[in-house]
Order: C-alpha cells, then structure tokens, then sequence
C-alpha cells in the first residue's frame, strides 16, 4: 500500500485526492475533489484490499446502508474501487474540524456525541435486518455508561477535595425538577447535554460531601441565569400558571456573558450561580460581605 503522502494528487474513479486530512481504525481519510467541478469532499481510502467477489459484494451492501441520511452521519457520496484493489468512499467534506478539535478528549459532550453517532448507525444498519438491538450495539451503550460514572465519580471527587482543601464548608447546587423533560435547545444541544445525569452527578456531590462534614443544599434555580445578581434584582420562582412576563436589570449578551444595567460584563455562569446562592440564603445580600469584588470569570478545573 503507497504512503499516505503519496497518495495526495492521485485521481480515484472522478475525483482527486488534495490533502491528507487523518486516519482511523479502518482506513485513512483525505481532502478531495470532484474533478469535473472542483466540489470539496471527503475520501475515506480504506485499508483491507478487496481481492474476493463476496467480499466486494459486502462492501456494496455496506456501503448502500451508508445512504441512509441521519443528522449523526455525514451522508455517503459516492464509492468506488481504487486501481490497487483499495475501497474508499465518498462523504461530504465537513470543514470546521474535527470532534476531537471541538471538543477535547474525555468531556462528557465528546463522549456522548461520539456514542450516539456511533448508535446511530448501528441502528440504520439494524433498520434493514428488521432488528432493534444487537450484542455490539449492546457492548457500546454499556462500555458508555462505564465511561460516564467514571467520568462523573472523578469530577465530583475532584470538586470535594477543592472545597476541603479551600475551607468550604457549605456547597449550594442550583437544579430544576423534570428541566430535561421542558428543555427545547435544538437538536444538537439537546443530545449534547439532556443524555447527560445531572442527578446522579448530584448524588454523588451530595453523599461524598456529607462524608467529609460538607453542607450539600440542593436549589431549585429557575430565573437565575436571567435576573442581574449586580443589580439586586429579586429572583422568583417558576410556575407553568403564572402569565406575566418577568422583566429583569440585565442581559444576557452571548452564550457565555452577561450585562448588568450599569453595563458591567461578567460571565453567565458567575451570575447565575450568584443568584443560586441568593436564592439559598435566609439574607442573600449578606453574600457579599467581606469580599472585596465579585468574580468575573468562573475557573476551570482539570478533571
């Protein structure tokens, strides 16, 4: 088999090999074109040689599957056989990086966009076989769900020990019951964050911190990411029969920042997990006294 590198400028059936892009568990995937009208796409370039007429017959029945549009799978092309007897496929070319760029390896996003891609699949190809389920599809659901407690016991014990060592002595966890089964965030962020177990992060916050003398009080937390903590702004609490629109100092200004009235900017999550605390205390402006100012940014810790 040539090297990657030497592959780059070769033509496959109509299209032309640009760029050598990465590789995976099954063959090596490049940045090319399609030679009649220069169109961007991508060109998996498969490892296992297809000498055998059942296994070419295989790999057109796969590759047939693949046809299937699913918002999970980037949606095949084409495929064709290389002059050295190599099979690639044809995908649409997706220009912003990859997942692994996006989002850095071991986030609970990564793992679980990974996985249900991953689903995905499995289950359009088990769509034909007339089956629901399967032993792989099994192994992979199981194999995450290890993934997540592990993931969820780290950090939660990351965050005990940080409290400890600081001399924190009470820790307030904002939450809204049923939140997941009202959340309309698209579907990109709803598979990025309702699959995650909120709950279940809690509990374990909840009894690692009893066990080292720490206060767990658990919030309900509606209003709070949009009332302005600076302003002083009274922060009620939701309910489905309550008409009036709520009007509040503040804005949220982007994903991740927040402006008070004053026009003071601070991040999102530092407002929202003030108003948590105010919301959690018999006199919430007592919060503020003793300290010096208000964080800005919240810090990020390392799991």
């Amino acid at each position: 088999m040539p090297d990657r590198s030497d592959r780059v400028g070769q033509q496959l059936g109509n299209y032309r090999l640009l760029r050598y892009l990465g590789s995976g568990g099954f063959g090596d995937v490049y940045l090319g074109e399609l030679v009649r009208t220069q169109e961007r796409v991508a060109i998996k370039v498969l490892h296992g040689r297809l000498t055998d007429s059942n296994d070419l017959k295989e790999f057109i029945n796969e590759a047939r599957t693949f046809r299937l549009k699913h918002p999970h799978i980037l949606p095949l092309l084409d495929f064709g056989i290389a002059s050295d007897d190599l099979p690639y496929l044809v995908m649409e070319y997706a220009a912003n990086g990859t997942l692994r760029e996006r989002h850095p390896k071991g986030t609970l996003k990564s793992l679980n966009q990974y996985y249900n891609k991953c689903r995905a699949h499995q289950q359009s190809r088990l769509s034909h076989e007339n089956r629901f389920t399967s032993r792989q599809l099994d192994r992979m659901t199981t194999k995450r769900n290890r993934r997540v407690d592990s993931y969820l016991h780290t950090a939660s014990r990351r965050i005990i020990d940080l409290l400890v060592e600081e001399g924190i002595g009470t820790l307030v966890i904002g939450n809204n019951p049923l939140w997941k089964q009202e959340v309309h965030l698209g579907k990109r962020n709803n598979q990025s964050f309702v699959q995650l177990p909120h709950a279940r992060f809690i509990d374990q916050l909840s009894y690692k911190g009893k066990l080292v003398g720490i206060k767990v009080i658990v919030q309900e937390e509606s209003y709070t990411s949009k009332a302005s903590f600076l302003d002083h702004d009274p922060i009620p609490t939701y309910r489905a029969d309550r008409r009036e629109q709520r009007v509040f100092s503040g804005k949220r200004i982007a994903r991740s920042w927040y402006r008070a009235s004053d026009g003071t900017i601070l991040h999102a999550d530092i407002n929202g997990s003030y108003n948590i605390l105010c919301k959690s205390s018999s006199d919430p402006w007592q919060l503020g006294r003793g300290v010096a100012g208000a964080a800005v940014r919240p810090r990020r810790l390392a799991v």
